[in-house]
């Protein structure tokens, strides 16, 4: 006989990004270059993202994982145009010289032919 498995409901998220009401300079600034980062990824602009991306940064997609080069030549040749970021929520966690965006977005981008959200 064989067993039942139950189907289980997902449970929600134990956090949610929230937005804060205020905010350090840093944190700030840390933002700001983030949203600057989506406008150069809808504009295809590599030569700034070259500067912004550290070489040991890696990007992951449903179709895998790469680095800063292939990441770079993909926008470059249009394999995949990161048309537009809708940022719904926004917070940074900095830790000394490091900083993580954490964002609640839409994404808008065009793989090949196709528009995919």
């Amino acid at each position: 006989m064989q067993p039942l498995l139950a189907q289980q409901t997902p449970t929600p998220p134990t956090e949610t990004i929230k937005t804060a009401t205020t905010r350090t300079p840093t944190e700030q600034q840390v933002i700001d270059l983030s949203k600057t980062k989506w406008d150069w990824m809808a504009d295809k602009k590599v030569d700034s993202l070259a500067t912004l991306f550290d070489d040991r940064a890696m990007f992951t997609h449903m179709g895998g994982t790469w680095g800063k080069d292939q990441e770079l030549a993909t926008i470059k040749s249009g394999g995949i145009w990161y048309k537009k970021a809708s940022l719904y929520a926004v917070d940074v966690r900095v830790f000394g010289d490091t900083a993580i965006v954490l964002e609640d977005m839409d994404l808008e981008a065009v793989v090949g032919a196709r528009t995919v959200t």
